[in-house]
Protein backbone atom coordinates (compact mmCIF):
# COMPACT_ATOMS: atom_id res chain seq x y z
CA UNK A 1 0.00 0.00 0.00
CA UNK A 2 1.54 3.39 -1.31
CA UNK A 3 2.50 6.00 1.32
CA UNK A 4 0.58 9.04 1.49
CA UNK A 5 2.88 11.92 0.39
CA UNK A 6 3.02 15.40 1.29
CA UNK A 7 2.63 18.09 -0.98
CA UNK A 8 4.11 21.56 -1.04
CA UNK A 9 3.74 23.93 1.59
CA UNK A 10 5.13 27.12 2.90
CA UNK A 11 8.12 27.07 4.66
CA UNK A 12 8.14 27.32 8.39
CA UNK A 13 4.59 26.97 8.32
CA UNK A 14 4.43 26.72 12.08
CA UNK A 15 6.13 30.03 12.90
CA UNK A 16 2.31 32.22 12.64
CA UNK A 17 0.50 29.90 14.68
CA UNK A 18 3.07 29.78 17.36
CA UNK A 19 3.00 33.15 17.26
CA UNK A 20 -0.39 33.51 17.65
CA UNK A 21 -0.61 31.03 20.88
CA UNK A 22 2.36 32.83 22.48
CA UNK A 23 0.88 36.23 21.89
CA UNK A 24 -2.80 35.81 22.48
CA UNK A 25 -3.24 32.37 24.54
CA UNK A 26 -6.33 33.92 26.30
CA UNK A 27 -8.31 33.85 23.12
CA UNK A 28 -7.06 30.92 21.52
CA UNK A 29 -8.08 28.67 24.24
CA UNK A 30 -11.43 30.90 25.04
CA UNK A 31 -12.05 30.11 20.88
CA UNK A 32 -10.55 26.53 20.62
CA UNK A 33 -11.19 24.56 24.01
CA UNK A 34 -13.48 26.34 25.64
CA UNK A 35 -14.07 23.93 28.71
CA UNK A 36 -10.68 24.35 29.66
CA UNK A 37 -10.70 27.96 29.43
CA UNK A 38 -13.11 28.42 31.55
CA UNK A 39 -11.14 26.84 34.25
CA UNK A 40 -8.07 28.79 34.19
CA UNK A 41 -6.69 31.46 36.50
CA UNK A 42 -5.19 34.35 33.64
CA UNK A 43 -5.47 37.15 36.26
CA UNK A 44 -2.39 34.55 37.65
CA UNK A 45 0.78 34.91 35.05
CA UNK A 46 1.27 32.11 32.93
CA UNK A 47 4.40 31.12 31.06
CA UNK A 48 5.58 30.12 28.22
CA UNK A 49 8.40 27.26 28.22
CA UNK A 50 8.61 26.77 24.96
CA UNK A 51 12.46 26.84 25.10
CA UNK A 52 12.00 24.01 27.40
CA UNK A 53 9.85 22.03 24.83
CA UNK A 54 12.67 22.31 22.16
CA UNK A 55 15.17 21.46 24.07
CA UNK A 56 13.70 18.01 25.22
CA UNK A 57 12.63 16.86 21.82
CA UNK A 58 15.70 18.06 20.11
CA UNK A 59 17.37 15.99 22.86
CA UNK A 60 15.16 12.95 22.21
CA UNK A 61 15.62 13.35 18.68
CA UNK A 62 11.62 12.88 17.76
CA UNK A 63 12.45 14.02 14.02
CA UNK A 64 10.33 16.90 12.42
CA UNK A 65 8.45 19.11 14.77
CA UNK A 66 5.50 21.08 14.12
CA UNK A 67 4.12 23.83 16.02
CA UNK A 68 4.46 22.57 19.57
CA UNK A 69 3.66 25.24 22.45
CA UNK A 70 4.12 24.16 26.10
CA UNK A 71 2.20 26.80 28.48
CA UNK A 72 2.10 26.16 32.36
CA UNK A 73 -1.19 28.02 34.08
CA UNK A 74 -3.03 28.48 36.77
CA UNK A 75 -6.40 26.69 37.47
CA UNK A 76 -8.85 28.82 39.05
CA UNK A 77 -8.70 26.02 42.06
CA UNK A 78 -5.09 26.66 42.37
CA UNK A 79 -3.79 23.67 40.52
CA UNK A 80 -0.58 24.15 38.36
CA UNK A 81 -1.33 22.46 34.96
CA UNK A 82 1.34 22.21 31.77
CA UNK A 83 -0.24 22.53 28.28
CA UNK A 84 0.86 20.92 25.51
CA UNK A 85 -0.23 22.57 22.39
CA UNK A 86 0.34 20.96 19.34
CA UNK A 87 -0.89 22.21 15.95
CA UNK A 88 -0.96 19.91 13.13
CA UNK A 89 0.05 21.59 10.13
CA UNK A 90 0.53 19.12 7.27
CA UNK A 91 -1.49 18.53 4.46
CA UNK A 92 -1.28 14.96 4.32
CA UNK A 93 -2.08 11.71 7.06
CA UNK A 94 0.23 10.75 9.04
CA UNK A 95 -0.07 7.09 10.39
CA UNK A 96 1.93 7.27 13.71
CA UNK A 97 0.59 11.28 14.44
CA UNK A 98 -1.52 9.84 18.15
CA UNK A 99 2.37 7.89 18.88
CA UNK A 100 4.29 10.64 18.77
CA UNK A 101 1.70 12.77 20.74
CA UNK A 102 2.03 9.81 23.12
CA UNK A 103 5.51 9.96 23.42
CA UNK A 104 5.70 13.88 23.80
CA UNK A 105 3.62 13.46 26.87
CA UNK A 106 5.57 10.67 28.55
CA UNK A 107 8.52 12.56 27.57
CA UNK A 108 7.76 15.88 29.16
CA UNK A 109 5.17 14.51 32.04
CA UNK A 110 8.97 12.20 33.13
CA UNK A 111 11.00 15.34 32.11
CA UNK A 112 9.44 17.88 34.60
CA UNK A 113 7.27 15.56 36.90
CA UNK A 114 4.12 17.88 36.03
CA UNK A 115 0.84 17.07 34.63
CA UNK A 116 0.35 17.56 31.04
CA UNK A 117 -2.69 18.22 29.17
CA UNK A 118 -2.52 17.74 25.43
CA UNK A 119 -4.28 19.37 22.80
CA UNK A 120 -4.57 19.14 19.16
CA UNK A 121 -5.37 21.50 15.88
CA UNK A 122 -5.68 19.81 12.50
CA UNK A 123 -5.29 21.83 9.55
CA UNK A 124 -5.41 19.56 6.86
CA UNK A 125 -8.62 19.36 4.37
CA UNK A 126 -9.73 15.83 5.11
CA UNK A 127 -12.58 15.76 7.57
CA UNK A 128 -12.19 11.96 8.43
CA UNK A 129 -8.58 11.84 9.46
CA UNK A 130 -8.96 12.81 13.19
CA UNK A 131 -5.86 10.26 15.45
CA UNK A 132 -7.34 11.51 18.77
CA UNK A 133 -6.06 8.53 20.34
CA UNK A 134 -2.81 6.08 21.44
CA UNK A 135 -3.93 2.57 22.32
CA UNK A 136 -2.02 -0.04 23.49
CA UNK A 137 -3.89 -3.65 25.02
CA UNK A 138 -3.52 -7.28 25.63
CA UNK A 139 -2.94 -9.86 27.91
CA UNK A 140 -5.31 -7.65 30.46
CA UNK A 141 -2.66 -4.60 29.72
CA UNK A 142 -4.00 -1.60 28.60
CA UNK A 143 -2.61 1.82 28.01
CA UNK A 144 -4.75 4.79 26.48
CA UNK A 145 -4.37 8.24 25.94
CA UNK A 146 -6.77 10.27 24.10
CA UNK A 147 -6.72 14.18 23.58
CA UNK A 148 -8.96 17.01 22.59
CA UNK A 149 -8.80 17.28 18.65
CA UNK A 150 -9.97 20.30 16.50
CA UNK A 151 -10.55 20.08 12.74
CA UNK A 152 -10.16 23.55 11.36
CA UNK A 153 -12.21 22.16 8.71
CA UNK A 154 -15.46 21.22 11.20
CA UNK A 155 -15.82 25.06 10.83
CA UNK A 156 -16.56 25.59 7.21
CA UNK A 157 -20.27 26.21 6.86
CA UNK A 158 -20.30 27.95 9.47
CA UNK A 159 -18.91 31.45 8.26
CA UNK A 160 -21.28 33.85 9.23
CA UNK A 161 -20.70 32.95 12.93
CA UNK A 162 -17.35 33.21 12.25
CA UNK A 163 -17.51 36.63 10.56
CA UNK A 164 -19.65 37.72 13.74
CA UNK A 165 -17.73 36.23 16.30
CA UNK A 166 -15.86 38.89 18.62
CA UNK A 167 -12.55 36.38 19.35
CA UNK A 168 -10.05 36.96 17.02
CA UNK A 169 -9.18 32.91 16.41
CA UNK A 170 -12.45 33.34 14.41
CA UNK A 171 -10.66 35.87 11.43
CA UNK A 172 -7.38 33.05 11.85
CA UNK A 173 -10.35 29.89 11.44
CA UNK A 174 -11.69 32.36 8.33
CA UNK A 175 -7.72 32.69 6.76
CA UNK A 176 -7.44 28.85 6.79
CA UNK A 177 -10.89 27.89 5.57
CA UNK A 178 -10.61 30.44 2.61
CA UNK A 179 -6.68 29.56 2.12
CA UNK A 180 -7.95 25.75 1.83
CA UNK A 181 -10.32 26.23 -0.44
CA UNK A 182 -8.78 29.22 -2.78
CA UNK A 183 -5.50 27.47 -3.05
CA UNK A 184 -5.54 26.78 -6.49
CA UNK A 185 -7.25 29.83 -7.72
CA UNK A 186 -6.22 32.94 -9.66
CA UNK A 187 -3.90 36.03 -7.61
CA UNK A 188 -7.49 38.24 -8.28
CA UNK A 189 -9.49 35.75 -6.26
CA UNK A 190 -7.01 35.64 -3.39
CA UNK A 191 -6.75 40.01 -3.37
CA UNK A 192 -10.32 39.47 -2.80
CA UNK A 193 -10.02 37.08 -0.09
CA UNK A 194 -7.39 38.81 1.54
CA UNK A 195 -8.99 42.26 1.39
CA UNK A 196 -11.95 41.34 2.75
CA UNK A 197 -10.01 39.80 5.52
CA UNK A 198 -8.47 43.31 6.18
CA UNK A 199 -11.01 45.13 6.72
CA UNK A 200 -13.05 42.67 8.82
CA UNK A 201 -10.01 42.66 10.60
CA UNK A 202 -10.15 46.89 11.04
CA UNK A 203 -13.83 46.34 11.80
CA UNK A 204 -14.03 44.28 14.89
CA UNK A 205 -12.77 46.76 17.19
CA UNK A 206 -9.96 44.15 18.34
CA UNK A 207 -6.50 45.77 20.23
CA UNK A 208 -3.67 46.77 18.76
CA UNK A 209 -1.87 43.93 19.46
CA UNK A 210 -4.59 41.36 18.22
CA UNK A 211 -4.58 43.25 14.79
CA UNK A 212 -1.65 43.20 14.41
CA UNK A 213 -1.06 39.51 15.20
CA UNK A 214 -3.99 38.32 13.15
CA UNK A 215 -3.14 40.57 10.24
CA UNK A 216 0.40 38.88 10.35
CA UNK A 217 -0.75 35.85 9.99
CA UNK A 218 -3.25 36.67 7.04
CA UNK A 219 -0.35 38.37 5.28
CA UNK A 220 1.43 35.35 6.00
CA UNK A 221 -1.26 32.38 4.38
CA UNK A 222 -2.55 34.57 1.46
CA UNK A 223 0.66 35.92 -0.16
CA UNK A 224 0.40 37.89 -3.24
CA UNK A 225 2.07 39.16 -6.17
CA UNK A 226 3.67 42.68 -5.76
CA UNK A 227 1.17 44.75 -7.25
CA UNK A 228 -1.29 43.30 -5.37
CA UNK A 229 0.11 43.43 -2.05
CA UNK A 230 0.76 47.36 -2.87
CA UNK A 231 -3.49 47.57 -3.13
CA UNK A 232 -3.52 45.83 0.07
CA UNK A 233 -0.87 48.12 1.54
CA UNK A 234 -2.77 51.35 0.16
CA UNK A 235 -6.49 50.25 1.95
CA UNK A 236 -4.22 49.56 5.08
CA UNK A 237 -3.17 53.22 5.27
CA UNK A 238 -6.77 54.27 4.29
CA UNK A 239 -8.12 52.57 6.90
CA UNK A 240 -5.50 53.63 9.79
CA UNK A 241 -5.98 57.22 8.03
CA UNK A 242 -9.59 57.19 8.58
CA UNK A 243 -9.70 55.99 12.26
CA UNK A 244 -6.36 58.53 12.87
CA UNK A 245 -4.74 56.06 14.53
CA UNK A 246 -1.97 53.29 13.62
CA UNK A 247 -2.94 49.99 15.11
CA UNK A 248 0.11 48.37 13.46
CA UNK A 249 2.69 48.70 11.64
CA UNK A 250 1.49 46.72 8.62
CA UNK A 251 1.90 49.21 5.75
CA UNK A 252 5.49 49.61 7.13
CA UNK A 253 5.90 45.80 6.75
CA UNK A 254 4.46 45.34 3.48
CA UNK A 255 6.43 48.44 2.19
CA UNK A 256 9.67 46.53 3.62
CA UNK A 257 8.63 44.00 2.07
CA UNK A 258 8.13 45.56 -1.19
CA UNK A 259 11.47 47.58 -0.90
CA UNK A 260 13.23 44.85 -0.45
CA UNK A 261 11.96 42.77 -3.48
CA UNK A 262 13.10 45.99 -5.64
CA UNK A 263 16.40 46.48 -4.06
CA UNK A 264 17.05 42.87 -4.33
CA UNK A 265 16.51 43.08 -8.56
CA UNK A 266 18.89 46.43 -7.80
CA UNK A 267 21.41 44.15 -5.57
CA UNK A 268 20.74 46.60 -3.08
CA UNK A 269 22.19 44.52 -0.58
CA UNK A 270 22.64 47.65 1.91
CA UNK A 271 18.74 48.22 1.96
CA UNK A 272 18.19 44.83 2.73
CA UNK A 273 20.69 44.46 5.78
CA UNK A 274 18.98 48.06 6.94
CA UNK A 275 15.75 46.28 6.71
CA UNK A 276 16.52 43.71 9.08
CA UNK A 277 18.38 45.78 11.48
CA UNK A 278 15.17 48.03 11.72
CA UNK A 279 12.82 44.66 12.17
CA UNK A 280 15.17 43.38 15.23
CA UNK A 281 15.27 46.43 16.69
CA UNK A 282 11.24 46.57 16.47
CA UNK A 283 10.82 42.83 17.75
CA UNK A 284 10.29 40.89 14.64
CA UNK A 285 11.11 36.97 14.94
CA UNK A 286 13.78 36.09 12.91
CA UNK A 287 11.80 33.78 11.05
CA UNK A 288 9.40 37.18 9.78
CA UNK A 289 12.87 39.02 8.64
CA UNK A 290 13.63 35.79 6.93
CA UNK A 291 10.70 36.10 4.75
CA UNK A 292 10.64 39.50 4.14
CA UNK A 293 13.77 39.88 2.99
CA UNK A 294 15.30 35.92 1.50
CA UNK A 295 18.29 35.79 4.15
CA UNK A 296 18.98 32.75 5.75
CA UNK A 297 18.34 32.23 9.49
CA UNK A 298 22.82 32.39 10.05
CA UNK A 299 22.73 35.61 7.59
CA UNK A 300 19.82 36.69 10.31
CA UNK A 301 21.24 35.99 13.44
CA UNK A 302 24.54 37.08 12.60
CA UNK A 303 23.28 40.73 11.80
CA UNK A 304 21.32 40.37 15.40
CA UNK A 305 24.87 39.63 16.54
CA UNK A 306 26.20 42.99 15.19
CA UNK A 307 23.62 45.34 16.36
CA UNK A 308 23.50 43.47 20.24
Amino acid sequence: MAKNKPVLQKQDYDSPWKQLIEELPESFLEFFFPRLYVDIDFSRRYEIKSKELYKLLKEQEIGKRYADELIKVYLKNGEEKWLLIHIEVQNYKEDDFAKRMFIYYYRIFDKYNHQVISLVILTDPDAAYRPDTFLQAGWGFEHKLSFPLVKIIDFKGKEKDLEQSSNPMATVVLAQLTCLESAHKAPGVKFDIKLTLVRMLYRKGFDKNQVRQIFNFVDWLISLPLDLEEKITDEIIRIEEGKKMTYVTNAERIGEKRGEKRGEKRGEKRGIKKISIKMLKRGDSVEDIMEVTDLSREEVLAIKEEID
